[in-house]
């Protein structure tokens, strides 16, 4: 069998080969074990009427509560960075280191 496909440029000839199974008495290979089931039970309902649209979620406080605990957390990983000066005598900032390359 051949199917002839064309357009404007060009010509496209397909071989297609019909296949028969391997061994036609195999019950593997039977096509009436492999079907899609039709039956009225097997196919899906129609629906009647539209479900109704989803609700929206009312916001909670939580996010202020969160935000609150955010603020903590950082005030902690910049103590944990930058950690306060061990020598709490001092009041005068180090002094400038300078520069003299003259």
């Amino acid at each position: 069998m051949q199917h002839f496909l064309a357009d404007n440029f060009s010509k496209l000839t397909i071989n297609v080969e019909e296949k028969t199974p391997p061994n036609a008495d195999d019950p593997l290979f039977d096509p009436e074990t492999c079907r899609t089931p039709t039956s009225e039970e097997h196919q899906i309902p129609e629906l009647l009427s539209c479900p109704p649209a989803p609700k929206k979620r009312k916001g909670s406080f939580s996010t202020d509560v969160n935000e609150s605990k955010k603020i903590v957390e950082d005030k902690e990983i910049i103590q944990i960075i930058f950690p306060p000066d061990q020598d709490s005598s001092s009041s005068t900032p180090p002094p400038k280191p300078s520069s003299s390359m003259e």
